[in-house]
């Protein structure tokens, strides 16, 4: 349900979620990728809690955010789209961690403005496909680097929420 409000038409995900596994679609993400990568949020009892609507609200103001900064990466156009390494499996499945960890510790359980300075650093991460950092990583191990890289890059932009996200995973290491 959250990923059919997510790619309806003027939503963040819209013609970017492939919903039938069809290949040659031009959509980038597997609908089960993404439904898979919910899974921080939707075992979240802070979120669950929620409801249904503040959970839409949560995901839609987190992705049109992530769409907004960075409009190139969520491009209809695949070519343009694709000198980026935004919508990759394994940068959806980290940012969906992110977007928990978010919620967490930046939002403090809440539909917030406090969402907004994360994203604009997440914005300015190298996400060119030639040199993106995490581009080399894969698999479930791959998405624990990238979710990690991204929350130390946080971090090191001056969000301390972050570290407490890195805590909590035992990835404090300064």
């Amino acid at each position: 349900e959250l990923v059919a409000y997510l790619t309806r038409p003027g939503m963040p995900l819209e013609g970017l979620i492939n919903i039938t596994g069809a290949r040659g679609s031009g959509r980038p993400i597997q609908l089960s990728s993404f439904i898979d990568s919910l899974e921080g949020l939707l075992t979240n009892p802070a979120f669950i809690e929620k409801g249904v609507d503040t959970q839409r609200e949560f995901l839609r103001l987190f992705w049109e955010g992530l769409k907004s900064r960075l409009p190139l990466a969520f491009s209809p156009d695949k070519k343009v789209r694709n000198r980026f390494f935004m919508l990759r499996t394994i940068v959806v499945r980290a940012l969906n961690e992110v977007a928990n960890d978010i919620f967490n510790y930046w939002c403090e359980h809440q539909v917030s403005e406090k969402m907004c300075a994360p994203l604009d650093i997440l914005a300015q991460y190298n996400w060119d496909r030639r040199t993106c950092p995490i581009s080399a990583y894969g698999g479930q191990k791959g998405v624990r680097e990238a979710h990690k890289a991204l929350l130390w890059w946080l971090y090191k932009h001056d969000q301390p929420e972050a570290k407490q996200a890195l805590m909590n995973y035992g990835w404090w290491d300064e």
